[in-house]
């Protein structure tokens, strides 16, 4: 839980000290870091809330009146899932980011653009 309030935070800091639409800034410096990736050099906090942030962008126009999310999960230093909430009444970014699991996700930290969603209703955790 730890690691989820500190990603929570870094997307607070990002989006409080961004311009008013932060999807175009971060989209074109997420893209140029991550051929760090393929490289093998481990990201950082702020590049996978990055990643959060451009699959959260995937759902614009769709996910209304619920907000746009996305989710990353990391291991070891890779992103071992993603998922963002695709359309209102579906499946949520955490869910989705599970769902696409390549291997374990004990020991993994989940970076999502809002507080992990906890609650049981239309679509429950």
């Amino acid at each position: 839980m730890v690691n989820h309030f500190r990603a929570f935070l870094i997307y607070l800091y990002v989006i409080n000290n961004s311009c008013h639409h932060p999807w175009k800034y971060f989209q074109g410096i997420f893209y140029t870091r991550i051929s760090k990736k393929k490289e093998g050099i481990e990201l950082t906090d702020k590049e996978y809330m990055l990643r959060a942030i451009s699959l959260a962008k995937k759902g614009e126009g769709w996910t209304n009146p619920n907000p746009m999310v996305g989710a990353v999960i990391v291991k070891d230093g890779k992103i071992i899932g993603e998922g963002y909430h695709k359309k209102y009444g579906e499946l949520h970014a955490e869910r989705n980011a599970f769902a696409s699991l390549k291997e374990f996700a004990k020991g993994a930290t989940m970076y999502v653009t809002m507080e992990p969603c906890c609650h049981y209703g239309k679509t429950p955790p």
